[in-house]
């Protein structure tokens, strides 16, 4: 499912500190 994966990956994104473009 596409919802699962988008949700896993903003998870490693924002695990990661990968908001850097705020």
């Amino acid at each position: 499912q596409i919802t699962v994966v988008y949700t896993q990956t903003l998870l490693r994104e924002i695990l990661q500190g990968g908001r850097k473009e705020a």
